[in-house]
């Protein structure tokens, strides 16, 4: 049943771009300045490294539903590798279901995911309908410095971004370890943000809406 839905949603899209490219419409899917939000769509990567019962690690079918719209599903199959990269629009707590070549689910997880964001969940084994993460899962997004929300002194300390769509706040917790960084990468002082500035970031996704920074970097 899940391979058919994928194969209509993949018909329908197809039609879609038909539609508008025969109509010499020009398709702007935007670019977004993230005053209001951004168009740009998220994405979820992995690696399945594993599966018990035994079964091959190519062809595992990845199955991203959002959040917000349980019919609007973003897929991909994994490679030989056991590699698989979802691209689509899931900002919240979408569900991440893996399937095997008979459409048998192998299990599902649930991930925190922020307006125009990346998440790497690292290694992943599937055993016995439950999904395993071996590493910690890493994040990258941009938001904007909120109203009070620095509170870094000397590279040690948080600091509070709004996420692009403005939905949600979201706590870097900041250390000697984190690369504090301007537009050329050279290194900076935190105390260098202000209210409003935009900031790319890089860390553990934490629970709580809170993410442990390796890196943050001005725009």
């Amino acid at each position: 049943m899940i391979f058919y839905k994928r194969i209509v949603v993949s018909i329908v899209t197809l039609l879609t771009v038909s539609f508008f490219t025969i109509g010499g419409c020009d398709i702007d899917f935007g670019t977004g300045d993230g005053s209001s939000g951004s168009s740009d769509p998220e994405t979820i990567e992995g690696t399945v490294i594993n599966v018990i019962p035994t079964a091959d690690i190519e062809g595992i079918a990845v199955d991203v539903t959002d959040p917000d719209n349980q019919t609007n599903i973003s897929s991909d199959v994994t490679s030989a590798s056991g590699f698989f990269k979802v691209t689509g629009s899931f900002i919240g707590i979408p569900t991440i279901q893996f399937f095997d070549q008979s459409d048998q689910s192998l299990g599902l997880i649930n991930v925190t995911v922020y307006d125009d964001s990346r998440i790497q969940l690292g290694n992943i084994r599937l055993e016995n309908g439950v999904v395993i993460l071996d590493d910690s899962t890493i994040i990258t997004f941009e938001g904007n410095i909120a109203q009070d929300g620095n509170n870094c002194v000397d590279n040690v300390g948080t600091i509070t971004v709004e996420t692009l769509d403005r939905d949600t706040d979201v706590i870097l917790q900041i250390s000697t370890f984190t690369d504090v960084l301007d537009k050329d990468n050279d290194s900076i002082s935190c105390q260098s943000f202000f209210v409003g500035d935009r900031i790319e970031t890089r860390g553990i996704l934490l629970l709580g809406n809170t993410v442990d920074a390796f890196r943050i970097q001005f725009q």
